[in-house]
């Protein structure tokens, strides 16, 4: 009961201290969802400040991103929390994911899929984008 009373009173202290409660978004929900983006024609690539390990739009070098260019072949992307699958031409290749994540960047929700060894595919839900991250370039994909 003394537990009861403490919180309640911590409570109310908050209150009248004038320290207001923020609740933040939770993302998470965006990373159990499967996601199939229409087949895009453009590219650019930017350089990334760290070449290895986990990466994501907060990494990437913005000055170094070329401009926007038209692919050859148009791409494609399935997410979903299990694999990505790329559809690149008459190539299809399934990576299997080891972790999702799920995060708000400049307004614009993200959900990335890391595959391991350095490789990362990054969702852009908000402007429906896909980043490719790989060997300290990342990819953008958009139309």
């Amino acid at each position: 009961m003394n537990s009861i009373k403490l919180l309640l009173a911590l409570a109310l202290a908050l209150i009248f201290t004038g320290c207001e409660v923020t609740i933040v978004d939770e993302y998470s929900s965006y990373e159990d969802r499967h996601y199939k983006t229409s087949y895009y024609s453009y590219t650019m690539d930017c350089d990334l400040m760290y070449p290895s390990g986990y990466v994501d739009v907060h990494d990437v070098l913005l000055n170094t991103c070329s401009n926007w260019y038209g692919l050859d072949t148009d791409i494609a992307f399935d997410f979903s929390p299990n694999n990505v699958v790329e559809r690149y031409g008459n190539r299809v290749t399934t990576y299997y994911v080891e972790y999702v994540d799920a995060f708000s960047y400049g307004g614009d929700i993200y959900i990335t899929y890391d595959i391991g060894k350095g490789l990362v595919f990054e969702y852009n839900y908000s402007q429906d984008e896909v980043g490719e991250y790989d060997d300290g370039v990342v990819y953008y994909y958009s139309n």
